[in-house]
């Protein structure tokens, strides 16, 4: 039970993470950078 809680939290702060990054990092190189790193974090 406490482990599948840890993980909604992990996945959530993944998704704010995620969209923060974005956010921050909008340009070509690093926003590529930024969508490979958004599919290695979905793919665990």
């Amino acid at each position: 039970m406490i482990e599948e809680e840890t993980l909604i939290i992990r996945k959530e702060w993944w998704e704010f993470f995620v969209a923060l990054w974005e956010t921050f990092s909008y340009n070509g190189f690093v926003k590529k950078q930024g969508g490979l790193f958004y599919v290695n974090a979905n793919c665990v």
